[in-house]
Formats: C-alpha cells, structure tokens, sequence
C-alpha cells in the first residue's frame, strides 16, 4: 500500500515541479491558477486553504501538466478534463 501526501503537501510539491519545468514563478502559478500571486507563499508560510481550493488546484495541473514532466508518485492524478480552459 502506498502513503499519499497531505493534500496540502501534494499542492506544493505540483508547484514546485510545474513551475520549474515550465520557468514560472509560483506567484504567476498563484495568480493563474487562483487570482491570488501569494496563495503558495502563504501555503509555504504555514497557511491554508479550503479543500475545495486545494483540489481544484490540483485539477488544473492534472489538466495542464507539461507531457515531459513524470507526475510525481506519491500524488494521486485526477484525470485531466478533456474540456478545460485553463489558462497555461
């Protein structure tokens, strides 16, 4: 059986892989993602956010996540939505 991630801890480490593979600040990735620059700032700072923030957060990189990027293993992907407008 495998651990997953708390799922705050799985917001960050998306964040973290996604904007370095793809040369994005995690406040840019903020601002995208939520309209908010600090929200993984504040998430690293000790903050948190609904579960419904946290999840929708991790839809989008599901549906965005770069091809040549492996998903991390320790984190559950959702399936991407075929019909997003995500903004990359």
């Amino acid at each position: 059986m495998s651990i997953q991630k708390p799922l705050r801890e799985q917001v960050l480490t998306l964040s973290a892989a996604y904007s370095k593979k793809v040369g994005k600040s995690e406040a840019r990735l903020g601002t995208i993602i939520r309209n908010h620059g600090s929200f993984f700032r504040n998430m690293r700072r000790g903050g948190d956010c609904t579960t419904r923030n946290a999840e929708s957060t991790v839809q989008w990189f599901s549906n965005n996540w770069p091809d040549d990027l492996p998903w991390p293993k320790d984190i559950v992907r959702p399936a991407p939505d075929p019909v997003s407008d995500d903004r990359k």
